[in-house]
């Protein structure tokens, strides 16, 4: 007797059937395999463009806590010749151009010019008799009209820095130092033979036995594209330098319009800060009514937010009447816009082309009225600096 006598294979139905339902089963697995990973993606893709925008925002944080410090009254600076007062704190608006000579950026995106004191400032000590003294170097004398500066020692600066000296309301800046070597230890600067450039608050003669001097850097923040042969947006910072005050004739405009400014961007100082940072938006907020604008138990403001936008590099706004200037800021608000760095896919791996993948429409006065999808996700941060230290009243 055959063992397999009644036994019958499958039949093409059978068969048919068969391979549809695998087919499902192996489609729908597919399609969890490939969402699970553009759900990953996804995640890996806003965990990179928040850790980009925090750091973007860091940066620029702490460099404003820090700018103006020792002169909320404002700094003098000399530029082809002529004394001005300026503020540490200054930016063109890039939709309107406020701020500079109201001609607007091509890309929209804000700056941001700092007078920041630099990370040795606060440390810095001058050896005297083995122990250290001092945490900025106070002047000994000054000449009666013009002249170097008597300094209590010379080993906080590189000749060539910029140095700030302070009376802790006003300060000047100082540029082209050279060390003299001589004892006690001066310095000379090219500013030292214009008239009134050292009368801090109007003093009678140039600066004041006992104000302090250290070295302080002229910091740009822009956005601009392909830096460093890299495609795609980043966040840039550069050093800059006074108009007018260094040698070799005009200098030329940089990567991002001057607009009338006393500062330019020096050749060779431009860092990038952030990768893919599409936009970046300043804002400023005033104090008009002289309540300090914050109140620190309820966490709220009473600053005019209503001139935002750009803040002019002359100190102003401590007339008779408030009005939005260096003297009255005592906040700015930082947005960045981080754009992904691979486009967006579906599920089934074709780009997503949504408005959800297109530039932002509006961040702050920045508005975009032709979005056109192109396929990259975006992140907005926002970060607000409350700047008491800017009030002279404060001190």
């Amino acid at each position: 007797m055959s063992p397999h006598r009644g036994e019958r294979g499958f039949s093409l139905l059978e068969v048919m059937v068969a391979s549809a339902i695998l087919a499902a089963v192996m489609a729908f697995v597919a399609s969890l395999v490939l969402t699970t990973a553009n759900i990953n993606r996804k995640a890996a893709v806003r965990v990179a463009q928040a850790d980009m925008a925090r750091l973007a925002l860091n940066e620029v944080v702490g460099r404003v806590r820090l700018a103006g410090n020792g002169a909320p009254g404002g700094i003098n600076v000399v530029t082809n010749g002529v004394i001005q007062r300026l503020s540490a704190i200054s930016g063109i608006d890039g939709t309107t151009g406020e701020g500079g000579e109201h001609t607007p950026v091509d890309n929209g995106t804000d700056d941001l010019w700092l007078v920041v004191p630099s990370r040795d400032q606060l440390g810095h000590a001058c050896p005297q008799g083995g122990s250290a003294i001092g945490s900025a170097v106070p002047l000994l004398r000054v000449p009666d009209v013009s002249g170097p500066l008597e300094v209590l020692c010379d080993t906080f600066f590189n000749e060539g820095d910029l140095l700030l000296v302070s009376n802790m309301q006003t300060a000047a800046l100082l540029s082209r130092t050279v060390k003299l070597g001589a004892a006690p230890p001066a310095v000379a600067f090219a500013e030292q033979e214009t008239s009134g450039f050292g009368n801090l608050d109007d003093k009678s003669k140039r600066f004041t036995a006992g104000d302090t001097v250290y070295p302080v850097r002229l910091l740009h923040y822009y956005v601009r594209d392909n830096v460093n042969h890299r495609a795609g947006p980043a966040l840039v910072r550069s050093v800059g330098k006074i108009d007018g005050a260094e040698p070799g004739g005009a200098y030329p405009e940089g990567p991002y319009p001057r607009q009338g400014r006393p500062f330019i961007d020096g050749e060779g100082y431009e860092e990038v800060v952030a990768d893919n940072i599409e936009d970046f938006q300043v804002a400023y907020g005033f104090d008009l009514t002289g309540n300090g604008g914050f109140d620190y138990t309820t966490g709220t403001d009473s600053l005019d937010w209503t001139n935002k936008d750009g803040l002019s590099p002359a100190y102003a706004g401590d007339g008779p009447v408030r009005t939005e200037g260096a003297a009255t800021l005592r906040a700015v608000r930082l947005t960045v816009v981080v754009r992904g760095d691979r486009k967006a896919i579906t599920a089934s791996g074709s780009e997503l082309l949504s408005l959800d993948q297109a530039p932002l429409a509006k961040v702050e006065n920045h508005e975009i009225a032709d979005r056109l999808p192109d396929g990259y996700d975006r992140m907005q941060l926002t970060r607000t600096i409350y700047l008491p230290n800017l009030s002279p009243g404060s001190l």
